[in-house]
């Protein structure tokens, strides 16, 4: 008598739609993972960047260590400057220009190591924008990176994104760390960046309601992950367009990559920016598709 043939199993199609829905969420949860390891350009992140083989407080570790204090809000804010109103209220990541300008912006910026991190921006003419968390500033250090023409602004008092927060504990978290700014350069700061870029709406009405203009980032190297040296300017430069946000660390690895990255962007023929210098060579882009190359098909 020839083999049996079994009878396929009714079950078997149930099996397979089960495994494949198995595979699709076993994806879901690993690319879940990977972005809650972004750093603090990423919208998702829960941790604080860590220095390479550095130990550093997690966001709410530092809430917990270092509680913002009451702080009423500053009498007599002078009115920002004319240019600044086409990007009241709107999330910057970049500014619409054919120019070869990039703003370079530095976050985590604290008075501890301030003077060498000015003094290694002044000797590679890069011009910059130092996003300074307050708990770790002192008007002394905002003072010396402004004497230097270097701009000075906001990074929450603790580093947290204020998204999260409710309007009081938002307006605290700004409104401490732009006095100590402001005692120190004598000027109100124009900028303001969320940690992890954890905005939402009612941390963009937050920085509007303090006066204050909200910046993103275009060109993110992650130097937040280890990367230095040539490895850091090539992850630079290969993205590299007009009228970017560039986002570094107050980090001494990064700080000792400054010569090759200011000679790299001069053989580009680039020159990097404040923000607000950089804010005054176009229009808003409120999304990276309307940096150039891409401007013309958004209408810009």
């Amino acid at each position: 008598m020839g083999a049996r043939r079994l009878k396929p199993s009714v079950t078997s199609p149930i099996l397979r739609l089960l495994g494949r829905v198995m595979r699709k969420f076993l994806l879901l949860l690993f690319a879940i993972a990977l972005l809650a390891s972004a750093g603090c350009s990423s919208p998702v992140a829960t941790k604080a960047p860590v220095e390479p083989n550095a130990e550093k407080p997690s966001a709410s570790q530092a809430t917990t260590l270092v509680p913002p204090p009451t702080t009423p809000v500053p009498s007599q804010r002078p009115p920002a400057p004319a240019w600044a109103d086409p990007y009241k209220g709107k999330l910057i990541v970049g500014v619409v220009t054919k120019e070869p300008v990039v703003a370079l912006t530095i976050d985590d910026v604290g008075a501890s190591d301030m003077k060498p991190l000015v003094d290694a921006l002044v000797a590679n003419d890069l011009h910059a924008t130092l996003f300074c968390s307050g708990s770790e500033m002192t008007t002394e250090a905002a003072a010396y990176a402004a004497q230097h023409g270097i701009e000075v602004a906001n990074h929450s008092w603790n580093h947290v994104a204020i998204g999260w927060y409710r309007p009081a504990a938002a307006n605290a978290q700004i409104m401490q760390t732009a006095k100590i700014i402001e005692e120190g350069t004598g000027e109100w700061p124009l900028w303001y960046r969320a940690p992890f870029q954890g905005y939402k709406s009612q941390g963009r009405r937050a920085v509007a309601a303090a006066g204050m203009l909200a910046a993103g980032v275009s060109n993110d190297p992650l130097d937040y992950h280890g990367y230095t040296g040539t490895t850091l300017v090539k992850r630079i430069s290969r993205r590299l367009k007009p009228g970017q946000i560039v986002l570094l660390h107050h980090y001494p690895q990064t700080i000792a990559t400054f010569p090759a990255i200011a000679q790299e962007l001069r053989r580009r023929g680039y020159q990097t920016l404040t923000m607000s210098e950089l804010a005054q060579t176009g229009k808003p882009a409120t999304s990276v598709w309307q940096l150039q190359p891409f401007a013309r098909f958004f209408g810009h």
